[in-house]
């Protein structure tokens, strides 16, 4: 059965004055909403961020200990090759007090004391990478902050021109 057009009329109205009231609701829990995720995309980035800095500056930390077990190793090879070198000598009657033999052990520990600053070079310049991507990484978390700051600002703008929009219609429309 059909309602007389004076009487749909209103009810017609007042079921778009109500949409348009939803409708405005709906975009500013939508603009909410979206800032939020904003914010903890964020916090995500910058806590992700910070725990890969923390990871850098423990392995250039580590990298002493691995520095010095290198250099120990370095040594003890020396120490043998000396030692076989004596015994070799002493074995087929050479003087080890003087002579060719203590030239050889000279250049030995040159060469041994060469590796060992290239080791401890090496690993300085591996500990400066890692300290450099760390701070690179810290920097990156202050700026993925700064990124959902401006992202959750955009939207507040946004959702307040479409909300201003969305009451300028309601009131037109008579609410």
């Amino acid at each position: 059965m059909c309602l007389p057009a004076a009487v749909g009329a209103p009810a017609l109205i007042t079921g778009m004055k109500g949409l348009m009231v939803a409708g405005t609701a709906a975009s500013v829990a939508g603009s909410g909403m979206q800032m939020y995720g904003q914010y903890q995309q964020g916090k995500a980035a910058e806590s992700a961020a910070n725990y890969n800095a923390r990871m850098k500056e423990l392995a250039a930390e580590s990298v002493n200990d691995q520095t010095s077990h290198e250099v120990r190793q370095r040594n003890d090879k020396l120490q043998k090759q000396i030692a076989l070198g004596r015994v070799s000598a002493a074995s087929s009657g050479i003087d080890l007090s003087s002579g060719s033999v203590l030239d050889w052990e000279g250049d030995m520990q040159t060469d041994a004391n060469t590796d060992m600053a290239v080791i401890r070079h090496n690993a300085e310049l591996q500990k400066f990478g890692l300290r450099s991507g760390a701070a690179l990484d810290r920097a990156n978390a202050g700026n993925s902050m700064n990124a959902a700051y401006w992202g959750m600002g955009t939207t507040a703008l946004s959702g307040t021109g479409r909300i201003a929009g969305d009451w300028a219609d309601f009131k037109l429309a008579g609410g």
